[in-house]
């Protein structure tokens, strides 16, 4: 359980099935040629782990596409299956998300911040 404080005291947490065989998830339609830009757990299910990606660019190749409207996206991963990441959710925006945020309370919020502001 990792972030939770509670659950940590006093457990024993073994490593070395974790160690095993790397895991990744690399699917090129999302990653390739991007950056993430914020990583969080979700407060809700313990198995989730979500980024934001940014593209690759310069300033000045960020000046040239400020303003114009294309997909972005915070990939919302599942942990759960020790053998293979899966993609549980795809969120998509019209503008670049360099930060974003689980609702506390609700699991079915996620707030995200612009790149344009």
């Amino acid at each position: 359980m990792l972030g939770d404080e509670e659950a940590a005291v006093g457990a024993q947490v073994s490593t070395a099935n974790l160690l095993d065989a790397p895991r990744r998830y690399s699917d090129q339609s999302y990653v390739n040629h991007m950056s993430v830009s914020c990583i969080k757990f979700s407060p809700h299910k313990p198995n989730w782990v979500a980024f934001s990606l940014v593209k690759n660019l310069d300033f000045a190749a960020r000046a040239e596409i400020m303003g114009t409207s294309f997909n972005a996206h915070i990939l919302v991963l599942d942990f759960a299956d020790s053998q293979m990441i899966q993609l549980a959710y795809d969120l998509i925006s019209p503008v670049e998300i360099t930060s974003f945020a689980f609702h506390p309370e609700n699991e079915k919020i996620v707030m995200g911040g612009c790149l344009n502001g």
